[in-house]
C-alpha cells in the first residue's frame, strides 16, 4: 500500500492536466500518467517521459542506475536529448510522407542497421563491461610510466573573471550601459584581494556559470586560451587584475590566481582516465577473443576466387 501511495503522488505531480481528469475516473493509473507526460512537442509530434527514459537506457546500456539518474536529473542534458529526439521524429515523419521508407535501398540499409544493433547487443551480453575487473595499481603505474610523453600539459593559469555582456546583438544604449558597469566595477577593484574580487564577481558578473563561484574559471591550459586573453595573462603577476578587455561577447576583467608550469600531469590527476583506458582495452580483447573463437569454431574460410570475383 505504501508503495502504491508513492507512485500515486508521483503521478499527480508529473501528469498532464488532461490525464488528471482520467485519473479521478480510474481510467489511467498514476504511474502510466507520469510516463505519458509530454517533455517536448512540435505540432502533433511529442516526446514523452517514458520515451526519454527508455532512450537513455538504450544509449547507456552499461551505465549504472545512479549514472542514468544523474543524467536524467540534468535539465540541460535532458533538454538537448529531447530536442534531438523530437527532430528525429519530425524527420522520420517527413521521410515517410515522401515514401522514402518504401525503397529497396532503405530496406537494405535498415537490414544492415539491424545487424549492427544485434552485434552490439551480443557483445554486451557475452562480454559486458561490468565483467572486466578493475586494473591493479601495478598495471596503472606501468601504463602511466610508459606513456608520460603523452601526458604532458602546458603552462596553466588559474583565472577568475568578471563578465558583462556587450555582444553585437545588444543595442547602442545597452552597450553603453555595459561599458559603464564594467568601468565602475573595475574602479572598485584596484588593489583588490581575492576575497573582494570574488564578492564583486558575485554582484557584477553576468557569467551565470562562474558568478556563484566568485568568478573562478579554474586552470586554463595556455594553448587553449584565446589569443587576446593569453597576451594579457602573459604580462600579469599572480594577484594582479587586468583592465577591462573587450571581446565579441562582451567585457572581461581577469584576475590571475595561480600559475602552474608545464610538465607531466601527476599520476593522481590521470588515475581515473588510466583506469578507464585499461578497462576499455581489456573489454576489446575479451570481445575480440570471443569473435575469433566463433570464427574458428565455424571453420571460417575466405576464398581467393571469391575475392577475385568481387572486382567489377
Amino acid at each position: 500500500m505504501k508503495r502504491y501511495r508513492i507512485r500515486f503522488l508521483a503521478g499527480l505531480v508529473l501528469a498532464l492536466i488532461g490525464c488528471q481528469a482520467l485519473m479521478t475516473q480510474g481510467l489511467v493509473t498514476p504511474a502510466r500518467a507520469a510516463e505519458d507526460t509530454v517533455v517536448a512537442k512540435a505540432g502533433n509530434v511529442t516526446v514523452t517521459v517514458n520515451e526519454l527514459r527508455r532512450r537513455v537506457a538504450l544509449i547507456y546500456p552499461e551505465a549504472t542506475t545512479a549514472q542514468r539518474n544523474e543524467f536524467l536529473a540534468n535539465a540541460d542534458k535532458v533538454k538537448e536529448l529531447a530536442s534531438a529526439m523530437l527532430a528525429n521524429k519530425l524527420m522520420m515523419a517527413e521521410a515517410r510522407s515522401r515514401k522514402l521508407d518504401d525503397t529497396q535501398d532503405t530496406r537494405d540499409l535498415l537490414a544492415i542497421s539491424r545487424e549492427d544493433v544485434l552485434v552490439r547487443v551480443l557483445m554486451n551480453d557475452v562480454a559486458p563491461s561490468s565483467s572486466i575487473p578493475a586494473p591493479t595499481e601495478k598495471e596503472m603505474r606501468e601504463v602511466y610510466n610508459n606513456n608520460k610523453a603523452g601526458l604532458t600539459i602546458g603552462k596553466q593559469f588559474r583565472v577568475a573573471h568578471i563578465f558583462v555582456i556587450s555582444s553585437d546583438e545588444r543595442s547602442d544604449d545597452q552597450k553603453k550601459e555595459a561599458k559603464r558597469k564594467i568601468d565602475e566595477c573595475y574602479a572598485d577593484l584596484k588593489g583588490a584581494k581575492a576575497e573582494q574580487f570574488a564578492r564583486s564577481a558575485r554582484i557584477c558578473s553576468e557569467d551565470t556559470v562562474s558568478r556563484d563561484k566568485g568568478g573562478e574559471l579554474g586552470f586554463l591550459v595556455e594553448e587553449q586560451i584565446a589569443p587576446q586573453f593569453k597576451e594579457v595573462l602573459a604580462k600579469m603577476k599572480i594577484g594582479e587584475i587586468s583592465p577591462p578587455i573587450l571581446t565579441p561577447q562582451g567585457w572581461h576583467i581577469l584576475r590571475l590566481q595561480e600559475i602552474k608550469p608545464s610538465g607531466i600531469r601527476p599520476y593522481d590527476d590521470v588515475k581515473d582516465i588510466i583506469t578507464q583506458r585499461i578497462k576499455e582495452q581489456k573489454l576489446q580483447v575479451a570481445r575480440s577473443t570471443y569473435v575469433d573463437k566463433l570464427m574458428q569454431d565455424n571453420k571460417t574460410e575466405i576464398k581467393d576466387d571469391g575475392i577475385a570475383a568481387v572486382k567489377p
